[in-house]
Parts: C-alpha cells; sequence; structure tokens
C-alpha cells in the first residue's frame, strides 16, 4: 500500500526505517538524560535535590533578620555549671 507513496509526499517521512546500530548498541533512548546510566540518573537527583536545598537555605538566612547581640552583664552571663551559649546548641 504505502510502497506507491512518492517520496515527497507528505506521509512518506513516518514510514522511515529505524537508522541502523552500531554494534554492541542494543536501543538508543531520547529525552533528557536518556543515555546515562541508573547510577547517573541517582547522581543527578542528588545534585538537584542539594541545589534546591540550599537556595532553600539562602532564601530563609535572607528573609529572617539578623539577631541582636545582648550586652554582657551579670544577668545574662552563664553561671560555672551552665553551659556557654556556644556549648548549647
Amino acid at each position: 500500500m504505502k510502497e506507491d507513496v512518492p517520496p515527497d509526499a507528505p506521509g512518506a517521512a513516518l514510514d522511515l526505517a529505524p537508522p541502523a546500530l552500531p554494534e554492541g548498541v542494543l536501543s538508543v533512548r531520547l529525552g533528557p538524560g536518556a543515555n546515562c546510566s541508573s547510577a547517573g540518573s541517582a547522581i543527578d537527583v542528588l545534585f538537584y535535590g542539594s541545589v534546591i536545598a540550599s537556595a532553600l537555605a539562602v532564601a530563609l538566612a535572607a528573609a529572617l533578620p539578623p539577631r541582636e547581640k545582648q550586652p554582657k552583664t551579670a544577668e545574662n552571663e552563664p553561671g560555672p555549671d551552665e553551659p556557654r551559649e556556644r556549648d548549647a546548641g
């Protein structure tokens, strides 16, 4: 049926045979990251996740105002049994 279609007809391009693959190549996939391994895909996901987490951390740091430092007085100075502020967290 379709063998009678001239090569310049509109439906002629749809009947093209897939290109011959080199020896050892079983298939070729199209799309983003199509021919990478599953380990490569996992690394991509980890990378994108870390970029998003970093962007959120920067946005939160920029949105929150910095804490004001309290002047040191005898009232807010930790005693010998109390942990210091930098050791408490």
